[in-house]
């Protein structure tokens, strides 16, 4: 296959859809929309669960379903484990 069929997105992967949970440091990260939509279009079924810097958490990510667990904040590491710990359950 040619690296020119994937960057005009003539590939599609024939076998059967993955589910991926895409663990992120912000939703909001332009990064990571990218990445969504690089696995989406590879035909991935993603879900996003990670922390957001704004005080409302986006409801999706390039039309994947987003999960906030908690609002983060720079070099605070302690409160990230906090919040990953308190949103175990939510997250399975």
């Amino acid at each position: 296959m040619a690296s020119q069929d994937l960057q005009n997105g003539a590939y599609r992967p024939s076998a059967p859809s993955r589910s991926i949970l895409y663990l992120v440091h912000n939703l909001s990260d332009a990064a990571v929309r990218k990445r969504v939509k690089m696995l989406t279009a590879a035909g991935c079924d993603i879900e996003v669960v990670g922390f957001c810097r704004d005080a409302t958490p986006p409801s999706d990510v390039e039309g994947a379903k987003a999960v906030a667990i908690g609002q983060t904040f720079d070099a605070n590491l302690g409160q990230r484990v906090k919040a990953v710990l308190k949103n175990i359950p939510r997250v399975k």
